[in-house]
Parts: structure tokens; sequence; C-alpha cells
């Protein structure tokens, strides 16, 4: 039993090349050859239908039929980016990141979601995320315990860009138990700095880490912790304001 303790820790196997491959698994589900399915250098990924559909239209994106139905991957024409949603979770997110970065695209934004643990942070608001406090697993398996807080490798670029948009740059807790996100845990990682909480940061920014990859995250707050009690916003005018207000900035700002 202590060896199956022991063994159970996080432990990043730095020693060997994985045995299944991104390349290997997209070629063999979508019965293509990977010079077909390679994509375009940046990458917007959403994780909700609605905002990918917004960005689509908005962008005149056509749909990418050699990575079709495996990933859903829209291309901007005469431009050179993709759109893409995940589903959300930081292990998803990990191993889309991984996927389209085998084929070609090596600047990726996300638009996500987080919920409020900070009092003057409120619904509607954008954050840039500086960086994630590890509160996941799947970080775990791209970088060391060393580093209890991973930091985005491109947000120096677009701090400035966003600072006039009034975009909050901060630090977020990435967890992946959504109901146990407690009052004591809210508590404690407010006090480690975080603003928000969230499920897929952390794991972000360590693939784009590992992979050597740029990669920045936008979380638009759509509920709030306050005093023990939640209170969602996904409704609320300030809600839909500011999602167009992070809508309209990905489609006409930070498409290459």
């Amino acid at each position: 039993m202590k060896s199956l303790r022991k063994d159970s820790k996080r432990i990043l196997d730095e020693s060997e090349k994985p045995i299944l491959t991104p390349e290997a698994l997209v070629c063999a589900l979508t019965h293509r050859h990977q010079k077909e399915l390679s994509l375009k250098k940046r990458a917007i990924i959403t994780i909700d239908r609605l905002s990918l559909k917004f960005l689509r239209e908005k962008t005149g994106a056509k749909l990418n039929k050699f990575w079709d139905p495996y990933r859903i991957i829209y291309e901007i024409p005469r431009k050179n980016t993709i759109l893409t949603r995940s589903i959300p979770s930081g292990p998803m997110l990990a191993a889309l990141v991984e996927e389209i970065s085998r084929f070609g695209s090596e600047e990726i934004i996300f638009f996500g979601l987080c919920g409020s643990i900070m009092d003057d942070l409120n619904i509607g608001e954008v954050i840039i995320a500086k960086g994630a406090i590890r509160d996941e697993g799947t970080s775990f398996q791209y970088l060391k315990n060393d580093y209890p807080i991973v930091l985005s490798n491109w947000f120096e670029y677009w701090a400035p860009i966003v600072e006039k948009k009034g975009f909050i740059p901060g630090t977020v807790w990435t967890t992946d138990g959504l109901y146990r996100e407690t009052k004591k845990k809210v508590e404690k990682f407010t006090s480690k700095g975080a603003c928000g909480v969230e499920m897929e940061v952390a794991s972000f920014y360590a693939v784009c880490k590992y992979l050597n990859v740029k990669g920045i995250a936008f979380l638009l707050v759509s509920d709030m912790f306050r005093n023990g009690q939640w209170i969602p916003g996904f409704d609320s005018t300030e809600f839909k304001v500011g999602s167009e207000k992070i809508l309209n900035f990905l489609a006409e700002e930070s498409v290459l």
C-alpha cells in the first residue's frame, strides 16, 4: 500500500517520448496525411459553440474539411488564423493544443470563463491571465512540481494592447474540482493572489510552455463567489456586454 501511495504522486516523466503522439492519433482518426492537415500559425480557441459561431460569422471563416468531423476547425480567408473549440476542462484543452501545435499553430489565444473570487472583480469584466495557480492535474504532466504558479509566455505582448480596452491583468486559480470550490479554498487562493477561479488556464499555460508555443488566456467573469455564496451572472446584461466586448476584440484585433 505504501508503494502504491508513493507511485500515485504526481511525477513528471521526462525520460521518454510518449507512445501515443498527436500526429498518429489525428491522422488515424481523420484518415488524412500529415501534409493535408497543416494549420495556420495562430489559433483562437473558445469553450462554447455560440462564441465560436460569432467569431466564424464575424470573420467569414470556412470549415477545414480535412479535420472534420474529428475537430471542428475554421480557417479565416486571407489570414493566418484558425478558429476552433475545446470542451471545457484542462485535459481537453491540453490535448487540443498538443494537436494543433503539431500541425502548425504556434500562437494560441484561449477565451474562457471564470468566477470572481475578488470583491472588486465583477460580472462582465474581462481578465487577461498573467498566470494560474496549479490546483489541477494536467499541468503536472508537463511541468515539475517546483512551480506553484505557471505563467503565460505571451502576456507581455498582449498586456499593453488590452490595457486601453479595460481588460484586467490578474492571476487565476485553476481547479479540476468544479463542485469542490469551498469557502475555505476560495479564501486560501484569494490570499495567494488569485482574482478568479476556472478550470483550464494552468493546464493551457503548462502545455504551451512545454511545447514552446505562445499562449495567452482571456477570461470573461460569468459568476461570483461572495461570503460563501455563489452568484450566477450568465443571463445578466453585464455578461452579455462583456461577451460582445471580448468577442469583437478577438475578431477585429487578434486575427493574424
